[in-house]
């Protein structure tokens, strides 16, 4: 009878421990994707905030920049060779 009592307190202590360890590691995993999410929000605000006017305005000129410094190359090389 003492030997069954015991199996009987080991057994709930056992699952209750399993119980709150795994509420546990679900809170923690539940903490972990709130903070990737925020982290996710604040980067696509921060991509959104680059596609303003302003910025494709930036991104053209660096464009016509690089087409500008490709004919002074293409002219430099046409030079070296003659």
């Amino acid at each position: 009878r003492c030997v069954d009592r015991l199996k009987n307190s080991r057994s709930r202590l056992v699952d209750r421990y399993r119980q709150r360890s795994t509420a546990g590691a679900l809170s923690i995993v539940d903490e972990v994707m709130e903070e990737e999410w925020t982290a996710l929000q604040a980067e696509d605000r921060r991509l959104l905030s680059l596609r303003g006017p302003r910025n494709m305005q930036e991104v053209g000129g660096v464009v016509q920049e690089y087409d500008e410094l490709a004919v002074l190359d293409e002219i430099q090389q046409e030079l070296m060779s003659h």
